[in-house]
């Protein structure tokens, strides 16, 4: 229930020109009764429509941030609503999950393991399809075929394939929809 309140909120919000820019788990007020509230608004990234001056977003954090934004300068980004879809998918995931991030998991590699960020923008996602990433799920964590599979694959659309395409990214509402089935 959280989860599709969150996907409605952010849906709302997008709707109405706003981008979040700094998803996270801080930003998020959830009452005992699964109602979301989004906090610390000040940081959304507006645009004047009367201007076309753009107020951007200049934080996030580096695990809630997609591939395609790691290492950028946040205070000279415009930033889209297919961004705020990837820290959507974290977040969601995270709720599903028992608060397991998605990137997190066993690295198999040489050396030490890369930072979430270095993992987000390689795509290392241990539950999808690829077979050459250099992780395992981590034990403990819920399996992923436990989750509806219209959810699956919704993160696997989100977390591999829009790694290198923002926009197939599921949008708000797509979120809203799976989950609410």
């Amino acid at each position: 229930r959280t989860a599709r309140n969150l996907a409605a909120a952010v849906h709302t919000l997008h709707t109405a020109g706003y981008v979040i820019g700094d998803m996270s788990e801080s930003n998020i007020f959830v009452s005992n009764t699964a109602v979301v509230t989004l906090v610390d608004t000040d940081s959304f990234q507006v645009a004047n429509p009367e201007t076309g001056a753009v107020h951007r977003c200049a934080v996030g954090r580096p695990e809630f941030t997609p591939p395609e934004l790691q290492g950028a300068d946040f205070g000279r980004a415009d930033r889209t609503p297919a961004q705020d879809h990837f820290g959507l998918a974290v977040l969601i995931f995270q709720l599903l999950m028992e608060g397991t991030h998605p990137f997190e998991g066993i690295y198999e590699g040489p050396g030490d393991p890369p930072s979430y960020e270095q993992r987000i923008a390689s795509g290392h996602f241990p539950y999808g399809s690829s077979q050459d990433i250099p992780y395992r799920p981590k034990p403990g964590a819920p399996t992923f075929h436990t989750l509806y599979p219209l959810l699956q694959s919704w993160f696997i659309q989100c977390f591999e394939k829009g790694r290198t395409d923002p926009m197939i990214r599921p949008d708000a509402r797509s979120w809203q929809t799976a989950l609410e089935q």
